[in-house]
Order: structure tokens, then C-alpha cells, then sequence
């Protein structure tokens, strides 16, 4: 999991890469269930998780991936594998 920026209004977030920090607008988001699970140290911790689809192209083409909002760190979180979305040259679209 990696650790993202997720702006206010959840139109757009940010992640931080070897190359900088990039940013990726989300098309849509889902919530998905309410949950908890235990981290490294064994500690319980609550979260929402939600489906977001990024737009990667001009032509409506999209990916979807998990993100989760861990209350007890107050952060959220992509689950899935980020290094396609890392390689991906994504335009900012308007």
C-alpha cells in the first residue's frame, strides 16, 4: 500500500514518486464497504474503502483502482500495485 494525497472535494490526488510528486484526476469514486484490519504491529485499524477510476486518456479510456482512508492514521492508502500507474503518462485533464 502507498501512501496518497487525496484532495477535499476528491476530484484529484497526489503520490509521491522517485521522479516527484504526480497528480492524477479521478473520474469517479465508489464507496465500497467499512472495515478493519490489522497492521504490522497488530493493531486493529478502522477504514472506508472506496473504487476510484482515473482517466488515461482524451479518448474516455480509464483504470480503477482501491483506495482506503484509515481513520486511525487519518490517511489514505492505494491498495493495488502502483507501478503501472507510476509509468503511465497521464494528462491533468480540465
Amino acid at each position: 500500500m502507498k501512501q496518497i494525497n487525496l484532495n477535499a472535494n476528491k476530484t484529484s490526488f497526489q503520490i509521491c514518486t522517485r521522479e516527484g510528486i504526480k497528480t492524477y484526476n479521478i473520474n469517479e469514486i465508489l464507496f465500497i464497504r467499512h472495515g478493519s484490519s490489522s497492521d504490522h504491529s497488530g493493531r486493529e485499524r478502522e477504514f472506508d474503502e472506496y473504487k476510484i477510476r482515473i482517466p488515461i486518456n482524451r479518448l474516455g479510456q480509464f483504470r480503477t483502482y482501491a483506495v482506503r482512508f484509515y481513520y486511525g492514521k487519518n490517511s489514505w492508502f492505494i491498495s493495488e500495485n502502483v507501478c503501472e500507474l507510476f509509468s503511465m503518462h497521464i494528462p491533468i485533464l480540465p
